[in-house]
């Protein structure tokens, strides 16, 4: 290889764009419909459950919890404010192991 021809064409700021990212692309709307269904369709669909499952999901639910911490007069029909920080907590582990395991996975 002629190290002349390398060093008048190869460029650092342009190499990147010659490159296909492994984060950009094919990753984005998976995301974003995972976050949709979390945030606004489960929730949704947990009103249409029987009885005691309603309940029981529509309580851990992010939305829900972030709710119960955030009000002055917590409801006393959901779970307590300790729990929701609880429930809180234990969503962003879940994610963060998540992303651990996928980037794992990817960039093995």
């Amino acid at each position: 290889m002629d190290i002349r021809k390398f060093l008048t064409t190869w460029n650092p700021l342009t190499e990147s764009n010659r490159r296909p990212s492994p984060y950009h692309g094919h990753a984005l709307p998976p995301a974003i419909a995972t976050i949709v269904a979390v945030f606004f369709l489960i929730p949704q669909i947990t009103d249409v459950l029987p009885a005691p499952w309603n309940t029981g999901l529509a309580d851990a639910m992010p939305a829900t919890a972030a709710q119960q911490i955030s009000t002055l007069t917590p409801d006393p029909d959901l779970l307590s404010v300790g729990q929701s920080y609880l429930i809180l907590t234990a969503y962003t582990i879940g994610i963060l192991l998540l992303t651990a395991l996928i980037m794992r996975r990817r960039d093995s």
